[in-house]
């Protein structure tokens, strides 16, 4: 390998590795914000476990150049976790997941992750755990944008 390949593969390395410091910073951020406040804010919480899981599929795409197969809610996040080829982690694990490892979005609900044409899509139903009604909160990952709504 040459020098300046040896230099581009090690700034890369460096730049994941100060992303997924951050993540893990705003993670626990968001943690202790919501262990101080006084009533829980599942909205908030739900929100900021999107962003988290929304920036490890940007950063597995920016790694392998495609975004991970799996869109079962457990398995998807192992692959973010370290479980795919390189044994890279582009998720922090978070405690809020049930005994099967299924992601739970802050009324304690399974997320759903769904592949759209150009990445995936993070769904929750809610405080009233109905899909498909006001108080749904869904971000879509794509190469071209992160929305969050």
């Amino acid at each position: 390998m040459s020098s300046r390949k040896a230099v581009v593969k090690i700034r890369t390395l460096i730049r994941l590795a100060t992303i997924l410091l951050g993540m893990t910073l705003i993670g626990l951020l968001v943690l202790a914000i919501g262990a101080v406040s006084s009533k829980p804010n599942p909205s908030g919480q739900t929100k900021a476990e999107m962003s988290q899981v929304s920036m490890g599929l940007q950063l597995y795409r920016q790694e392998y150049g495609t975004y991970p197969e799996p869109t079962d809610n457990a398995e998807l996040i192992q692959v973010l976790s370290r479980n795919n080829p390189r044994k890279l982690s582009f998720y922090t694990l978070s405690p809020s997941r049930n005994p099967d490892g299924v992601l739970l979005d802050g009324w304690s609900r399974p997320f759903v992750f769904e592949k759209i044409p150009d990445g995936f899509r993070i769904r929750s139903a809610g405080k009233d755990g109905v899909f498909g009604t006001r108080d749904d909160l869904q971000t879509d990952v794509s190469q071209q944008r992160l929305t969050l709504r």
